[in-house]
Order: C-alpha cells, then structure tokens, then sequence
C-alpha cells in the first residue's frame, strides 16, 4: 500500500510539474533544455532537481538538462574566502548549511536523500594539530517533516483527472504548502555532531582522492531516464585560496558513486561508534587518480 501510495503521489507531482513548467524559461539548443530559474525551483519538482537547497537562487545561468530528463549536476570554483575572517558558503544549500554552515573545510561530504536523513561529513584540524573526523546528522528529521506535513497538508486527486482550473488550484495550493513547510523546518531541524581522531594518513588520502574527484570530473554523455526519488550527494575541497564543489543527483558516474558509497560507509559506522581506517584506505587506493 505505501508502494501504490508513493507511485500516485509521484503521477500527481508529475501531472502538477507539467503544469508549473510556464514559470520556468525553456531554451532548446542542439537537443538540450537550458533551465533558467528566477529563483529557487521548489523543493518537490523532482523532475528538475532531487534537491533543490543546493542551487543558490542568483545562478542566473541555469542548470543543463536533456529534453526526456538527464544527468544533474554542477561544478563549480570559487574563493574559499569573502574577507579576511569571512567564509564564502555561497555555494551550500539551505539543508548544507544546518550541518555545515560555520567554514570550509579541507574535505566535505553532504548527502541528501529523498525521503531520510541528510547528513555530512568532513575531517577538520584541533589546536593541538591533530586531524578528526567529525560526522552530523539531522536528528529529528522524521518528526519535524511528519508535524509539518499534517501542518500544511498537500492536496491530490483521484481519476478521472480534474479540469485544469482545478488542478491549478491545487497545484497553488502544493506550492503554498511546500514553501511553507520549507521555511519552517530549517529552524525546527536539529543537528547532532560525532568527533572521531583519525590518523594523519587516513585525512591526507581521503583529501587527496576528493580533490582528484572534482576537479578531474568531466560529463562524458547524457542519460536518457527520468528520477522522481533517489538522493543527492556534494563534495567540496579547498585548495589554496580556492574552495571546488561539485553537486550531482543519482549519480551515474562511476568514481562518484563508489566516493559517496564509501561516506556514507564512514558515516554509518560513526554513528555506530566504529571507524575502520584500514578499510577505508583499501578502497581510497583503488581509485585511478
């Protein structure tokens, strides 16, 4: 029943997208659409993005997509600093910024996946010169999405299909809802944090092989297939003066997926008091580059 359940729910988020496509400006070039967003594209348009907190809302450019729905992801470099004292963070969703909001480190890792936790890791220096891994998680995230969807409840239908009128009013109704639901839950979410010591060998490979992984990805095709779940994964590195990122949904590449596999392997075994650097080295070293 929960299966049949979340089939209807995705129907009626696509049926209601087709409708709220008209806020969104198209440009056909050589077979692929150049989505221009005004603003952030709500968090439910799954069709254009798993996880919308990760585009800020002044990327006037747009993110690249095929016309039946493809690869989503971006890359991006930047300076790591605005100021003299002043991290740039611009590049970090609203969901990134509960957990990781404060600087940049030398490696971050965030995950967001449809439906569970977000959560996040990055390995960090104390005062002592002493490299940890420090791992966070939303704790109450079930509960705060749970009071907020019997809060502002969303609106579906049943066949035959509505008039558009009515669909539209609903589709207003969804939007008004979603947004509301949004605002709310980034100041009800709560984030637990665990601090490991890791040694200087683990910190060092694992910086290493995310820094080859952004910087060396490169889109070698588009994937013909549509993703109304799944999850969203951002590394992040800085490297000198600058701060490299790269965001991705359901990862198709190979590297890309084994890197967010391997953290959240860490991020489990954290939140179950065990790390087991040996392990994670062996994987590390099986990378190419």
């Amino acid at each position: 029943m929960k299966r049949m359940a979340l089939i209807v729910f995705l129907l009626n988020s696509f049926f209601l997208f087709a409708f709220a496509q008209k806020r969104y400006k198209l440009k056909e070039d050589a077979g692929v659409v150049i989505v221009d967003f005004t603003k952030n594209p709500d968090e439910n348009d799954f069709l254009i993005r798993v996880e919308s907190d990760s585009l800020d809302s002044d990327n006037e450019k747009g993110i690249p997509i095929q016309s039946g729905f493809s690869q989503n992801f971006l890359k991006r470099v930047e300076s790591n600093m605005l100021g003299l004292e002043t991290y740039n963070l611009k590049s970090k969703g609203d969901m990134e910024r509960i957990l990781l909001d404060d600087f940049n480190a030398p490696v971050e890792f965030f995950i967001n996946p449809s439906f569970v936790t977000p959560s996040s890791l990055r390995i960090v220096k104390d005062s002592l010169n002493v490299w940890n891994l420090e791992v966070k998680y939303i704790s109450n995230f079930r509960e705060v999405n749970r009071e907020l969807s019997d809060k502002y409840p969303s609106i579906g239908y049943s066949f035959p299909v509505p008039s558009g009128e009515d669909v539209e009013q609903m589709r207003e109704h969804n939007v008004a809802a979603w947004a509301k639901r949004k605002e709310e839950r980034l100041n009800l979410y709560k984030a637990d944090i665990l601090l490991f010591p890791i040694s200087n060998q683990f910190a060092e490979q694992l910086y290493e092989k995310v820094v080859s992984l952004i910087v060396n990805f490169k889109v070698t095709g588009f994937l013909n297939r549509i993703a109304f779940d799944g999850y969203s994964v951002s590394f992040r590195a800085v490297i000198d003066y600058e701060v490299w990122s790269l965001w991705m949904s359901n990862p198709p590449d190979e590297d890309v997926v084994k890197m967010s596999d391997l953290c959240r392997q860490i991020i489990t075994d954290a939140q179950a008091n065990q790390l087991y650097e040996t392990k994670y080295i062996t994987v590390l070293n099986t990378f190419k580059n």
